[in-house]
């Protein structure tokens, strides 16, 4: 194997890898929740927000002067449910790339094979969170 084939195979291993991590930090983010400003005057007109406890110093935007935090969420990433499964594919990519560096061309390919297999399969990405 000569260094451009080396350099176009750990470029695709790094391509694989960061897909599936990209895909398994998408499933494991659960969305931001922002409410519309009618949805927000609604909550205002019906009293079931409060008033901001501090000082109020501009009146610019209702969220200056009530608390939607009941209703509003930031996105959130579970880190600690797909930590694990972004732990293995890294670690199998590291091993992986050792092969690459290491082999001939045949085992070279044979590994990046047995990479997107595993990469494929269905067990390394986690079931869903529960909500």
């Amino acid at each position: 194997m000569n260094q451009e084939q080396r350099n176009y195979a750990l470029g695709r291993i790094t391509f694989m890898t960061d897909t599936k991590v990209k895909e398994i930090t998408e499933k494991f983010t659960s969305p931001a929740v922002k409410l519309s400003f009618d949805e927000k005057v609604a909550l205002v007109r019906n009293r079931k927000v409060l008033l901001t406890p501090s000082k109020i110093d501009k009146y610019d935007h209702l969220d200056d002067i009530f608390d939607f935090s009941k209703y509003e969420k930031k996105e959130a990433f579970n880190e600690a449910k797909a930590k694990p499964t972004i732990t293995m594919i890294r670690d199998r990519a590291t091993k992986v790339r050792d092969k690459i560096m290491l082999a001939e061309g045949m085992e070279a390919l044979a590994a990046i094979e047995e990479f997107e297999k595993f990469i494929a399969r269905e067990h390394v990405v986690c079931p869903p969170p529960r909500q």
